[in-house]
Order: C-alpha cells, then sequence, then structure tokens
C-alpha cells in the first residue's frame, strides 16, 4: 500500500495531476476513525492552529506541526489503511512536505507545477486583480516552487515533478512514470479519459506572459524546474501546443460572444415584451381601480341607505309598538263602555216609557248628537287618513276617547231623553270596530314593508359579498401584477448582467484580438527574414552545385575532404548575416550545457565562442543576454576578438539586455577562424542563495548576430 500526496500552487492546476491518477485507480482519501475528519479539515486545522491563513495562500514557509497533529494524522491514515493505492491533492500540503514523509516512510509526492504565467491567467479569470496583487501571486508562487524544488532535491527518490502541461496532451507517459517510479499498479487504459482544464488558459496566459517578462527571479525559478523536473514541457512543443491552445480559445471565446449576443437580444426582446404586457396590465389594474372607487362609492352609499333604513325602521317598529298598546288600550275601554251602555239601554227601555214626552224636548239635543256623531265620523276618517303618522293618530284617538268618555257621562245624565241613542251608539260601535280592522290592516302593511325592507336588507348584504369577493379579486389581481413587477425587475437585472458581461467579454476578445495581431505580425517579420535567408542558401547552393558540375572528371576520381569542401565553401560564399543560437551545438569552451532560453558561461572567468570569418572591412556585433547572477557581472563584461578587445554598449536597464558592437575585419586569409572572448569579474554559485544549483555561473547567453556592415 502506496499513500500519493499531489500538491502544488494553488493556481498551478495541480488538480489534473490528481485527477488523471484518480482515473487510473488511485483511490480517494477517507476521513479518519476517531475524529472523522478529512485531509482538507486537518489541514485547515493544522494551519488555524499556528495562526496562518487557512488557505495557505499568503503562507512562505514550512510547518512543523507538533505531537497533537501527529496523532490525528495517523488517525487518519488508519482510516485508510485497507484502501491499497491511496492519496490527496491539496495545495497546502507544500508547507507539509517534511511533516508528512517523516511520518509517513512509503508516502510517495507528485510535486505538480506549471509556467507562472498561468497562475497569472488564472488570477485574471477568476478574479480582478492589479499590480499589487500581482507581485503577491509572483511572490506566492516563487515560495511555493521555491519549497517544492528543495524538497525535491533532498528526496528525489520519493519524489516526480512534473509539469501541468504536459497532461493536457496525454496522461499515459505519467501514469508509466508513477507506476515506474512509485511501483503502483494504476490502469494505463483508463487514465486517458478527458481532464478538465478549468483554469488554464492560453489566451490568458499568453496576456500573462507580458506581466512577467521582466521578473528575472520566476522566469529563472522557472527554467530551473524545467531543467530538474522528471516530466518537462519542451520549450518548442509547448509553444506550439499553445499557440493550437490560444487560438481554440479565442475562437471559443468568439462562438461564446455571439452566444451572449443572441442571449442579449432575447432577452431585450423578453424584457420589451414584458414590459408591453406591464403596460397592458397597469392599464387594466388602473381601470379596475377606477371601477374599484366607483364601486366602493356605490357601497358606501349602500351602507348610508341602509343606515337610513334600519333607522327607520326601528322608528316604524317603536310606533308600531305605541299603536297596539294604544289599540289595546282603546279596545279595553270601548269594551267598558259598550258594557256599561248596554245596562244603561236596559235601563233606558225601562223608562222609555216614563220619558216618552220628553223626547221632543230632546230633539233639539239630538241633533247636536247627531252632529257630534259626524265629528266623530270625520274624526275616524281623518284617523284612517293620517295612517303614515301613528303617534298623532294616537294622540287623535286619545282626544276621540276623552270625548267619548264626556259624551257617555252626557249620555248618563240624559240617556232617558234619548231613544234612539241605543241605534246611533251600537252604530258607533260598528264604525269603531271597522276603525280597528282598519288599524289592523295598517298594521299589516307596515309588517309587510318590514318584510320588504328585510329584503331589501339581504340584497344590499349580497351586494357587499359580492363587492367583498370582487375586492378579493382585485387585490390578487394586484399581487399578480407586483409579481410580474418582481419578474420584470430581475429580468431588467438579468439584462444588465448579460450587458456587463458582453462588454467583458468583447474587451477580452479585443485584448484577445490586438495579442494575436501583434503575435502574427512578429511572426510574419521572422518568416520574411526565414524567407530571405532560405533564398540566400538557396542561391548559394545552386551557385555551388554549378561549380561542381564545372570540376574535371579527374577530380571527380579522387575523394574530396567533406570539412575541407565546407571551408572552402564557406570562404568563397560567405554570408552577410551570421546568427549563433546558443541553445545549439557551439564551437567554444567555459560553457555550461544548453537550456530552453541559452546556456550559462562558466565556471571560469574567461568563456571562448570559435567561428567562420566574414568577408568585409567593418562587422556589427551584437549579443543577447537573458540573464545574469548579478548586474555588475554583466556591467564589468568585455568582449574581445582573437585576443582584441573593442568597445561594447549595454542596451536595456534589465533582462533580456543586448550587448552591441562594432569591429574592424583584417585579411580573412590570414585568419580564417575568428575567436570570441568574454571575460567576466566574477562567477556566483546559485547556493549562496539557498538553492541546491553549485554551478558557478556568470550571464546566461541566448545568441550572437553578425552582420558585415560594409
Amino acid at each position: 500500500m502506496k499513500t500519493v500526496i499531489t500538491c502544488g500552487h494553488p493556481y498551478s492546476g495541480f488538480q489534473l495531476a490528481y485527477e488523471a491518477q484518480a482515473q487510473a485507480g488511485l483511490a480517494c482519501a477517507q476521513p479518519s476513525r476517531r475524529e472523522a475528519i478529512s485531509i482538507e479539515g486537518l489541514h485547515e486545522k493544522i494551519f488555524r492552529g499556528h495562526d496562518l491563513d487557512p488557505q495557505g495562500l499568503s503562507v512562505m514557509t514550512a510547518l512543523a506541526p507538533g505531537r497533537i497533529w501527529q496523532d490525528l494524522s495517523v488517525d487518519l491514515f488508519i482510516g485508510n489503511i485497507e484502501q491499497g493505492d491511496w492519496g490527496w491533492a491539496d495545495a497546502r500540503s507544500v508547507w507539509l512536505l517534511n511533516f508528512w514523509s517523516e511520518l509517513e516512510p512509503r508516502a510517495r509526492f507528485v510535486l505538480a507545477y506549471s509556467a507562472p504565467e498561468y497562475a497569472i491567467g488564472h488570477a485574471l479569470r477568476t478574479q480582478a486583480v492589479g499590480a499589487n496583487d500581482i507581485d503577491g501571486i509572483l511572490a506566492s508562487w516563487v515560495a511555493y516552487h521555491s519549497e517544492m524544488l528543495s524538497f525535491y532535491n533532498r528526496n528525489a527518490d520519493r519524489c516526480l515533478l512534473v509539469n501541468v502541461a504536459t497532461l493536457l496532451r496525454s496522461t499515459g507517459p505519467f501514469i508509466e512514470a508513477l507506476n515506474s517510479a512509485f511501483n503502483l499498479k494504476l490502469s494505463l487504459s483508463s487514465s486517458e479519459g478527458s481532464l478538465d482544464r478549468a483554469g488554464l488558459s492560453a489566451v490568458a496566459a499568453t496576456l500573462a506572459k507580458r506581466l512577467i517578462e521582466d521578473s528575472a527571479e520566476v522566469n529563472s525559478l522557472y527554467s530551473e524546474l524545467e531543467s530538474t523536473g522528471d516530466i518537462a514541457d519542451p520549450d518548442a512543443l509547448a509553444s506550439g501546443m499553445e499557440k493550437q491552445q490560444a487560438i481554440e480559445e479565442y475562437l471559443a471565446l468568439i462562438a461564446r460572444v455571439e452566444h451572449e449576443k443572441a442571449a442579449t437580444k432575447k432577452c431585450g426582446e423578453r424584457v420589451n415584451e414584458q414590459g408591453a404586457e406591464l403596460g397592458k396590465l397597469t392599464a387594466e389594474l388602473q381601470e379596475q381601480a377606477k371601477q374599484l372607487a366607483q364601486t366602493e362609492d356605490e357601497r358606501n352609499q349602500l351602507k348610508q341607505q341602509r343606515s337610513e333604513l334600519t333607522g327607520k325602521q326601528e322608528d316604524l317598529k317603536r310606533q308600531l309598538d305605541e299603536a297596539k298598546r294604544s289599540l289595546e288600550n282603546v279596545r279595553a275601554k270601548l269594551a267598558q263602555e259598550n258594557e256599561s251602555l248596554l245596562g244603561q239601554l236596559h235601563q233606558a227601555q225601562e223608562e222609555l216609557e216614563d220619558h216618552f214626552l220628553q223626547v221632543r224636548e230632546c230633539t233639539t239635543q239630538r241633533a247636536a248628537e247627531q252632529a257630534r256623531a259626524e265629528t266623530l265620523i270625520l274624526a275616524r276618517d281623518e284617523q284612517a287618513k293620517l295612517a303614515t303618522d301613528r303617534q298623532v293618530q294616537i294622540q287623535k284617538m286619545t282626544q276621540a276617547r276623552d270625548e267619548q268618555a264626556k259624551l257617555a257621562t252626557d249620555r248618563q245624565v240624559q240617556i232617558q231623553k234619548m231613544t234612539q241613542a241605543r241605534d246611533e251608539q251600537a252604530k258607533l260601535a260598528t264604525d269603531r270596530q271597522v276603525q280597528i280592522q282598519k288599524m289592523t290592516q295598517a298594521r299589516d302593511e307596515q309588517a309587510k314593508l318590514a318584510t320588504d325592507r328585510q329584503a331589501q336588507i339581504q340584497k344590499l348584504t349580497q351586494a357587499r359579498d359580492e363587492q367583498a369577493k370582487l375586492a378579493t379579486d382585485r387585490q390578487a389581481q394586484i399581487q399578480k401584477l407586483t409579481q410580474t413587477q418582481s419578474e420584470h425587475e430581475s429580468l431588467k437585472k438579468q439584462y444588465s448582467d448579460l450587458r456587463a458581461k458582453h462588454a467583458a467579454l468583447e474587451s477580452r476578445l479585443k485584448d484577445a484580438e490586438s495579442a494575436g495581431s501583434r503575435k502574427l505580425a512578429e511572426l510574419d517579420k521572422e518568416n520574411e527574414i526565414l524567407l530571405l535567408q532560405l533564398h540566400q542558401v538557396q542561391e548559394e547552393l545552386e551557385h555551388y552545385f554549378q561549380q561542381s558540375q564545372e570540376l574535371p572528371v579527374a577530380s571527380q576520381a579522387s575523394p574530396v575532404d567533406s570539412s575541407d569542401l565546407v571551408s572552402r565553401f564557406w570562404q568563397q560564399h560567405p554570408p552577410r548575416e551570421v546568427v549563433i543560437d546558443f541553445r545549439d551545438e557551439i564551437d567554444g569552451d567555459n560553457w555550461y550545457y544548453a537550456e530552453h532560453d541559452g546556456r550559462w558561461a562558466g565556471p571560469d572567468l574567461v568563456s571562448t565562442l570559435r567561428l567562420p570569418t566574414l568577408k568585409g572591412r567593418r562587422c556589427e556585433f551584437s549579443l543577447d543576454v537573458v540573464d545574469a547572477m548579478e548586474p555588475e557581472i554583466l556591467a564589468g563584461m568585455t568582449v574581445a576578438l582573437n585576443g582584441q578587445t573593442f568597445e561594447t554598449t549595454l542596451d536595456g536597464a534589465e533582462y533580456p539586455a543586448v550587448v552591441a558592437g562594432e569591429f574592424a575585419i583584417g585579411d580573412p586569409e590570414q585568419q580564417r577562424v575568428w575567436e570570441f572572448q568574454l571575460s567576466l569579474p566574477g562567477t556566483v554559485s546559485p547556493v549562496q542563495r539557498g538553492s541546491e544549483d553549485q554551478r558557478h555561473l556568470g550571464v546566461r547567453v541566448r545568441s550572437l548576430r553578425l552582420r558585415v556592415l560594409e
């Protein structure tokens, strides 16, 4: 069972290395048994316990956790003891490499790195960064990779230093190297899945390159990683792949911008539709609000009418009750009067004979009595006519009752004299009975009126319920309108966000187009120079071929020394311009091996370079220096040709810098070889700066350009 720990800078894309291992069959880390803590949780607790950034991005030095963290870590390993080959990936593991290597001797480490421009590009894509932020990210990148390189140099047998860019092309070599170096049994067939390259943008990296061109420390560290790494990324292949990826991402950005334009257009159309619909709903709502106000006014009027009718109904009820009580009293009194009159009538019948003679004398009184009867009839008619005003009628009935009582007293005095008074009194009783019936009918009419008013009240109540239902429906419509307005505001916000994204994408697209245009212009210029050199070489080869055809047959029979032929051809057809690339093989002394951007001069103080002479009077000298261990070394460097020192100028305050000069060309027949000598004031070993590199270095040269002036 092996434990494989994968780590790298947070922005380097080290997760791709772990993803390739997981696809090939490496088990993921499980939580510890006792505390149920994951590896990420354990790292966070360790960093918090040391008062450091829990994410580890701002940490600049390795940690040495104490005993308590060792116990928790052992519990984590026990929780994964039955998994076979397992591991995890976490950027914070960089600062705990010594801790994990001492805790578990069988632990193996995959140290994943990438070019610094990818870290800057990832930051550019994920957050807004400024000049100070970029310096902080570069400092973090240097700290992480310096720690990884230092640990790798001390534990090379337990580590695998891998460039993440190589995994994007194929994961097979990486898995084979893992199986071979760590004695694992990961599956090669299942490791060739697609990896998520989120954060590793070629376009962003191209833009970020401009920001780190002048950072000598970063470029030097990356060169050292490339020269030391087990699976490095050759410069030519990486550049070609980066260009292809940049083109693909550029096309993808164009497609995405077009898609965003279409989505923005659709969103705008939808917003317009929603606006039109909102206008319609607003007009409908205003109309309904107006109707609701009118209905509310009508409802208030109905309420007022209902209150008035209720008051009138109460008054009528009181009047009706009073009329009922008065009528009962009148009935009782009339009944008593009738009984009294009936007794008096019997007495009058007995005394009729005695008082017959007095009848004539009472004729006048009887006429008055008739007038009183007519007055009673008129009072009855007035009572029937004033049925609507029951209180007045009751008063009149009270007066009539008093008059009847007075009449009864008069009749008691005059009963003996009125023979016909009995009939008139009976008729009066009949009339009063009719009046009672009319009053009863009036009471029934009042009851009917009360019933009608009750029905009207029920209709008003029903209308009120309908108004309440209509108000509820309008409230629901208002809520729906509010929701529609909220959706409209949300769509407007989405539209604004899409506009902002669209503007950002257009800005990035313009930047990418400008960068691509500049790159294409540079490539076109280089192609023109290469094409010109190719034409020159073709002309020289044709000239040489013609001369070779003119050689005598005898000379063809004898063998010719190839080196002498090349030397003679060079002397006969010297080029006007020569470029020596120090990344290729050169003829000289005191130079180290070729790196991705040149060669270091050292360990001695004098480095030489030999090449055939050029024909002419004067020649221009240009030496491209990409780095120096100290600025004083480059400033104090002298250049000599065949032992004769000539003056030079230094162009550039930082690296890369150009050392240029001119010199006179002597007789090429006397000197067939030029020997350039670079004399350095001193050298510096990287060991003095904490590195494991024990070389003594001066300056790193990329190329030498010679051009004949006349």
